[in-house]
């Protein structure tokens, strides 16, 4: 039972209760009344007919708009995903070790304590990059969903040590210009609303300290150098202030459940209890940063460093724009679902042509129906009411309902394959391609050394005299390959003759040949 009204709040019925409890007791009235009266009150049905083509039409359009809209969201992510894993492998695999320009790499001697270091220094400026290209798609999640700043427990860490100040402090100051303006990214409030820059953690702290805009104490503000002030107004911040340990907020985080979700019943009595209702107050921000933006641009940036070095093929930087431009493009596309949403008047006309036609409806009916008219005009509402709120819910997929697209998953994935790029060094391809376990060549069992070790230095075979040198082994794969057009046919015909039965016996064991079904391992 706990099963079914589980699956029951994750449709669109508890939205669409009260508007079909109320048509429904409307055709009730109708129904009663007709029999206690025995009047029939009744409207010709040539306009249910007109009403009827009219109504299904405007709605299935406005189900398909919305459906549109939710497979453009889910277009845009699945772009996030393969360009963020493209531009991970390419920053991995593709990019010098090195942070120094290619005459500052020839001064350096190879295999030095200098020349190791440099190596260390790139793989942690890489790994930050990639730890960027995973925040881009963290900050575009809470982005599309209206959650403003950084201070998410899937999002902070991968971003708290980038700039604090419009004007960076490796920049000589020569115009007069203060380094107290605070870049967009740290200028979006607490949920207290206060604001907060992140700084280095003090000595025996193992929690992140925040400046605030309430202040104890006076201390000289340097952001990037891991003491901050508090602010007086945004992206401005004097030189006294006091830091605090914050709780990050879960990057998942759903409206609280009320009442309606648990009693959707409820719904009925939900504009009179809301008149009763407290106001909160609320905290909004007073800059709208674009989060996934800045991100995009320290990534951009990065790109522009490997060009200055000359640590990436020029043939890459292609590559590189060109998984840059998909990011830039996925959020484009979310903006403009975010922000195109449908008329309104398109909305409120379609709302009260569906409610005049659910209001007439028991009226047509009564007559060929009777008391069956109730739950016609219960079912008629569920239908026309249920396709309604699901285009709503659909225009807008970037949310927590049931039907949104399920963006917590689609970041996590992100995450994992960037760990999983990470996790692997740029491969030796000698490493596995003479490996005793590489087969390389259809139904040739022999591995790679054996192959290599089976041919003289004359490049005639010392056990396969039919296989002579590079030429011989191309006759013999030209061979196999019709070998293996035959195996391939007699597996379909077995599979055509004995079906896909869990117990049936393998086509290779049809001949006795099972080398191809049983392998040689080591458990550990």
């Amino acid at each position: 039972m706990a099963t079914l009204f589980r699956r029951i709040g994750q449709t669109v019925f508890p939205e669409i209760l009260p508007l079909t409890v109320w048509f429904t007791l409307s055709a009730t009235a109708v129904t009663v009344g007709c029999k206690v009266s025995g009047y029939a009150m009744e409207v010709n049905t040539i306009m249910l007919s007109i009403l009827t083509t009219m109504l299904s039409f405007v709605i299935s359009l406005r189900t398909s708009s919305a459906l549109e809209r939710w497979t453009a969201g889910r277009t845009a992510w699945s772009t996030v995903s393969v360009a963020s894993r493209n531009l991970a492998s390419l920053i991995w695999l593709h990019t010098g070790q090195t942070t120094l320009t290619a005459a500052q790499q020839a001064d350096v001697v190879p295999g030095s304590d200098e020349d190791e270091i440099e190596k260390l220094k790139s793989l942690i400026e890489k790994r930050s990059i990639l730890n960027l290209i995973q925040a881009f798609s963290s900050a575009t999640k809470h982005y599309v969903r209206g959650e403003s700043g950084v201070y998410w427990d899937d999002l902070y860490h991968l971003v708290k040590a980038l700039p604090k100040y419009a004007f960076p402090s490796g920049l000589e100051d020569t115009s007069g210009i203060k380094r107290d303006v605070v870049t967009g990214l740290w200028r979006s409030p607490l949920p207290d609303g206060t604001y907060a820059i992140p700084t280095s953690s003090r000595a025996g702290a193992t929690t992140p300290q925040f400046g605030t805009a309430s202040f104890s104490s006076h201390l000289e503000a340097d952001l990037e150098k891991g003491v901050t002030g508090s602010t007086d107004e945004v992206g401005r911040l004097p030189s006294d202030g006091r830091v605090r340990t914050i709780r990050l907020a879960p990057g998942f985080s759903p409206p609280k459940r009320t009442i309606y979700d648990y009693a959707p019943v409820f719904l009925l009595f939900r504009p009179l209890l809301e008149v009763f209702k407290p106001r909160a107050p609320s905290h909004k921000a007073d800059v709208n940063t674009n989060t996934p933006l800045e991100i995009h641009m320290y990534i951009s940036g990065y790109l522009a460093e490997l060009m200055a070095r000359g640590t990436i093929a020029p043939t890459l930087v292609g590559v590189y724009c060109t998984a840059m431009n998909q990011l830039a493009d996925a959020l484009g596309v979310m903006e403009r679902v975010l922000s195109t949403p449908l008329p309104f008047s398109y909305i409120v006309h379609l709302r009260a042509a569906a409610y005049i036609y659910l209001v007439l409806l028991p009226f047509q009916i009564y007559d060929a129906l009777g008391w069956l008219t109730i739950p016609a005009v219960f079912i008629a509402s569920c239908v026309f009411l249920g396709f309604l709120e699901l285009g709503q819910q659909l225009e807008m997929p970037f949310g927590y309902d049931d039907s949104d697209l399920d963006l917590d998953r689609y970041c996590a994935l992100i995450a994992a394959e960037i760990q999983e790029i990470a996790a692997h060094s740029p491969p030796t391809v000698s490493s596995f391609t003479f490996s005793p376990l590489n087969t390389p060549f259809p139904l040739d069992r022999r591995s790679a050394p054996e192959i290599l070790a089976s041919f003289s230095q004359s490049h005639g075979g010392t056990d396969q005299d039919a296989v002579r040198g590079v030429p011989g082994m191309r006759r013999f794969l030209a061979k196999h390959f019709h070998d293996l057009e035959d195996r391939s046919r007699k597996e379909r015909e077995w599979r055509k003759k004995h079906g896909h039965h869990k117990h049936a016996s393998t086509p290779n064991t049809m001949d006795g040949d099972d080398d191809g079904r049983t392998v040689v391992v080591c458990t550990l």
